[in-house]
């Protein structure tokens, strides 16, 4: 046997992409899955580290043994996200503050934009669109 493979009647199979086994596998029930934040994009992988790749920062994965960056979710508008491997919306996405919004999907970094001065969210966080920013009223400030 050889590390990355398994067993079966037929002789060694490679792990599937989205698995990959660092032992002389007896069987395919031994690949070992990619874990939720993660995907394998080719088969035959010998360890974790060679086998699976992390969601990039601004998606999150949340299945076990995905084999392409395609099933990486996005975080939404209004949300940013600043960490890659994350396993779900609530781990891997965060609101932008109040007095800001995010008007695309998927974003890496805190690219949240400010209300335009004189103008806030009033209290709100993760807000999508800049109508989501209004005027402040005479007598207060942002």
């Amino acid at each position: 046997m050889v590390a990355g493979k398994s067993s079966d009647a037929d002789g060694c199979t490679e792990c599937t992409a989205g698995k990959y086994s660092g032992t002389l596998a007896a069987s395919t029930d031994t690949c070992i899955a990619c874990v939720k934040g993660k995907y394998g994009s080719s088969n035959g992988k010998s360890s974790e580290a060679d086998g699976c790749i992390n969601c990039v920062s601004g998606k999150y994965g949340e299945e076990d043994a995905q084999n392409s960056d395609a099933v990486c979710k996005s975080c939404g508008k209004g949300k940013y996200g600043t960490l890659a491997g994350k396993s779900s919306e609530t781990d891997g996405c965060i609101e932008c503050d109040e007095g800001k919004y995010g008007d695309q999907d998927a974003q890496g970094s805190d690219t949240c934009k400010s209300c335009l001065a004189g103008s806030d969210t009033n209290g709100s966080t993760g807000s999508t669109s800049v109508e989501a920013c209004t005027d402040c009223g005479a007598g207060k400030l942002d």
